[in-house]
């Protein structure tokens, strides 16, 4: 941020509504489960100011006491030097410093200790209530939430985002998928909800739904935008369909994530969770706020006197190495179980070998690109439990990887093997009755059950089994991030 340019406005004039949808057909009343039964972690034993999620599963919490860094490799919370007063949002910038803001204005924080942001003096008028940068490794965009405007910091620049030079106070965000072609960040005020596209140098804002009411924000690893209004859930796949669900409980706020399946909902009796097809309450948790979810889909629920981390499931956790990533130096990954109560042992398959830990407490080993062949590759982890086995998959690249698409590859493999039993004739039905698959959200979806069918020959059904270079072709299709 060594420029500093203040923009006054930024052209947003360009504000279109979308056609009127056609209707989806008709839904089926939401389907309801029984109380699911989390997985609970006590993160911090007192009130919190605020706390975030950040890359790698790090959480670090604000509160009365000070600043405190949490990491699965870490046996316990680490101290970060600070002085702050009522800390309002935190993120992580690509150099790898936090920018803090707080009641004193915008702070940098790193090795070399805490610093005064530059950014301090373009918003002395502001009241800054959140930051969100840009996902990615190269976080190329900063979102100021203020209590009077939304801002952008790019490339030097400042800009006060004003939609149809309407400001857009205390904006809630989200990062969903591209629409038509453009990275959109969601955003909701209290009585719209829109999504900001960077269309030709510039930002276009496409009214979604100006007669909704949203009381929250959140866009799933599916890429289906929830929002909360009048105590009702509205949402908006990523092939277009709405719905409103009314749902037994009056919903307050939604809080998912990328490469999360999961999706928690605050409510006026609890925490509620949503997996596809089925809406629960969560046992035993109650919710002042939920504060994030991280990308194994655990949520931050701040309960007024406790920082919780509320899990649905056991998982596997990999840490230095994220889902999609290209390998291009040499690292060092490391595997952490998400529950150690109960865990017996801890395996990793590299492309189906096992790997040689440098460590094993935490289980760590390394990669070199220098060793593997160009292309794509896979890490498969078990944890072994008293009671169960749970297994996570992690797809990275190494090299010249031209990632198999939708349209040219996984399309024409599914109506050639699969159409006639998952090709969708009206919303949820299917000619020869399979689940239909016939979109790119469904595959992304059922990724992992596609690809586990396929490579023990169930499926295709009554038909030979898929060769080892299709369900290759699929599994690079995923590693490449299921590009379109």
């Amino acid at each position: 941020m060594a420029r500093l340019l203040l923009v006054l406005s930024l052209l947003c004039g360009c504000v279109s509504e979308e056609p009127d949808p056609i209707p989806p057909p008709a839904l089926d009343l939401p389907r309801m489960g029984l109380a699911l039964e989390p997985w609970v972690e006590v993160l911090y034993e007192a009130p919190v100011e605020l706390a975030v999620t950040l890359p790698g599963f790090e959480v670090v919490v604000a509160a009365e006491s000070g600043l405190q860094r949490m990491t699965p490799l870490l046996e316990g919370p680490e101290d970060i030097e600070a002085s702050l007063e009522s800390v309002t949002g935190i993120a992580q910038l690509d150099d790898g410093l936090l920018l803090v803001s707080d009641a004193s204005g915008l702070h940098t924080l790193g090795p070399d200790g805490q610093g005064a942001s530059p950014l301090s003096e373009l918003l002395v008028a502001e009241d800054v209530r959140g930051l969100l940068t840009t996902p990615g490794p190269e976080m190329a965009d900063l979102w100021i939430v203020g209590s009077t405007d939304l801002h952008r910091w790019r490339d030097g620049y400042l800009y006060a985002v004003r939609p149809g030079a309407e400001s857009m106070p205390d904006a809630r965000l989200a990062w969903g998928p591209a629409l038509d072609g453009s990275p959109a960040l969601w955003a909701a005020t209290d009585d719209s909800l829109l999504a900001l596209l960077d269309v030709g140098g510039g930002l276009e804002a496409r009214v979604e739904d100006g007669e909704l009411v949203p009381t929250g924000l959140a866009v799933d690893g599916y890429g289906t935008v929830w929002a909360p209004t009048d105590g009702d859930l509205w949402s908006r796949t990523i092939d277009g369909q709405r719905q409103t669900v009314t749902l037994p409980v009056v919903v307050h706020d939604v809080a998912s994530g990328a490469g999360s399946t999961d999706l928690w909902l605050a409510t006026d009796e609890g925490l509620w969770h949503y997996a596809p097809e089925t809406f629960r309450p969560v046992s035993g948790v109650t919710v002042e706020r939920m504060l994030g979810v991280d990308g194994a889909g655990r949520v931050l629920v701040d309960t007024g006197d406790q920082l919780l981390r509320v899990a649905s499931s056991r998982t596997v956790l990999f840490v230095g190495l994220a889902d999609g990533d290209t390998l291009d130096e040499a690292i060092d990954v490391c595997v952490v179980a998400s529950w150690a109560e109960g865990l017996e042992g801890l395996t990793v398959l590299s492309d189906g070998e096992a790997v040689e830990p440098t460590s094993t407490d935490p289980l760590c080993f390394g990669l070199d690109p220098e060793l593997l062949a160009d292309g794509s590759h896979d890490l498969v982890a078990t944890a072994q439990y008293t009671d169960t086995e749970v297994e996570a998959s992690l797809f990275f690249s190494v090299g010249e990887f031209v990632p198999p698409t939708w349209t040219d590859d996984i399309e024409p493999l599914f109506q050639a093997e699969c159409g006639l039993c998952h090709r969708a004739e009206q919303g949820s039905v299917t000619v020869g009755g399979g689940r239909p698959l016939d979109t790119l959200v469904a595959w992304q979806a059922d990724i992992d059950l596609i690809l586990e069918v396929l490579e023990d020959g169930r499926m295709p059904l009554n038909n030979p089994s898929l060769s080892g270079d299709d369900i290759r072709t699929i599994e690079d299709w995923r590693a490449g991030g299921f590009l379109e």
